[in-house]
């Protein structure tokens, strides 16, 4: 056997702040590596699994929030053939929640209309209004609303994996 193996279906997932899983598919047997960094140079220690398998997973930790991370993968078959992916990315997720959330007029009198706008960055999974209003509400949006003398606007976003972040206007 003279033959490295095939790797495919090289996928990116479960990303937080703080980690990501890599995963591929080889067509035989072979171990698991992949080597990273904040560079294409890889300077982070590779982290290596040496079961021979054909479904690879491998968990990074400790790594640093809202940061783009480029990677290689790697299978070394039985017979110590070995192949390797080409460079790839992803980029980890903040660690918390940024919500802008603001009304069109600072001062207004009881009956007057007011425009709500909000957005979110990570885009949120999900945002629910309180207060002097209610609902779900997208991520990012913008509504007319009609005050009366002590309305409070409350947003909570969240994204999975994060704090939920609460603004008011």
């Amino acid at each position: 056997d003279v033959t490295p193996p095939a790797i495919t279906n090289i996928k990116v997932g479960n990303i937080t702040a703080t980690s990501a899983e890599i995963s591929w598919d080889s067509n035989e047997p072979a171990t698991s590596e992949v080597a990273y960094g904040k560079t294409t140079n890889h300077e982070e220690p590779k982290i290596t699994k040496t079961a021979l398998v054909t479904q690879h997973s491998v968990n990074l930790s400790g790594l640093t929030a809202q940061t783009t991370y480029h990677f290689s993968v790697s299978s070394k078959d039985g017979k110590n053939n070995i192949s390797n992916s080409s460079d790839s990315t992803f980029t980890t997720l903040p660690s918390t929640i940024f919500l802008n959330f603001s009304a069109n007029k600072t001062s207004v009198a009881a009956g007057q209309e007011v425009t709500l706008n909000w957005n979110t960055l990570p885009i949120a999974t999900s945002c629910n209004g309180s207060g002097a209003w209610s609902g779900t509400k997208a991520p990012s949006g913008s509504e007319k609303v009609v005050v009366n003398a002590s309305s409070e606007y409350k947003l909570t976003c969240s994204l999975t994996s994060l704090p939920p972040v609460t603004k008011s206007v």
